[in-house]
């Protein structure tokens, strides 16, 4: 936990045996990160001795760290020896098990700037007026529950699916790129979803390395 708000790291590392533990979730959180410039490394004590770990991944953990609580966090960089080819070819191996079974898998954009935290608002806000409007239709035989309501808000001259909207609807196989192409027109979805105001600061966010590992 932190102690008296002071910006030094410190922790202790332990092995956990995955293979041995019940099914289902476990105690502890995994990071998700861009690991960032090693140019500017940064200490922070763990198990009493000095790593070196990457400016990036130093701010996400004095992000994470808790008040007054200790936290269990799996990171890559402390814990697989970066330096032991065959631990790292082990661990890799590992690495969809230990995300899957994780209590929580933590995203680290960065710290926020360029409005970042309103951009996030409003994804949120849009995700949940999407679902709205996305829920089940009027059941028709034989026709899935999003593309008939998708047809629905077509019919009624909602026209305006944005490109998030285009890639989502097409990635589902539901529909057609001609069909999505020719009823879109562009504006509408980020005014029906309410982030027309905050269309440069999501694009901002979106283009943070992170979203392009």
């Amino acid at each position: 936990p932190r102690e008296q708000n002071s910006e030094h790291l410190r922790g202790e590392l332990f092995e956990y045996n995955l293979r041995k533990k019940v099914k289902g979730s476990c105690l502890y959180e995994a990071l998700s990160y861009v690991w960032g410039k090693e140019d500017n490394s940064q200490s922070i004590i763990i198990d009493n001795r000095c790593f070196e770990i990457t400016s990036n991944l130093q701010l996400a953990l004095l992000h994470l760290r808790d008040d007054d609580l200790p936290r269990i966090i799996w990171v890559d960089a402390v814990c697989i020896n970066q330096t032991d080819t065959k631990e790292k070819e082990s661990q890799i191996s590992l690495m969809s098990e230990i995300y899957a079974r994780a209590s929580c898998v933590l995203v680290w954009l960065g710290p926020a700037n360029d409005d970042s935290d309103q951009a996030l608002d409003a994804i949120c806000r849009a995700g949940e007026r999407s679902h709205e409007l996305l829920s089940p239709a009027s059941k028709i035989p034989g026709t899935p529950a999003m593309e008939r309501r998708v047809k629905e808000y077509f019919e009624k001259g909602l026209e305006g699916l944005s490109d998030w909207g285009k890639i989502g609807f097409i990635m589902s196989g539901k529909l057609g790129i001609s069909e999505i192409l020719k009823a879109t027109e562009p504006g509408k979805p980020a005014v029906l979803l309410g982030v027309e105001p905050f269309k440069e600061s999501i694009l901002r966010l979106l283009q943070r390395p992170w979203f392009r590992r």
